[in-house]
């Protein structure tokens, strides 16, 4: 199960039209 963490960056990166590798924290 992925972090809540993980969970936010994925959602941003969705946002943002990016892949989850290029969201930096």
């Amino acid at each position: 199960m992925a972090s809540i963490a993980e969970r936010v960056k994925q959602i941003v990166a969705e946002q943002l039209g990016v892949d989850e590798d290029q969201v930096t924290t």
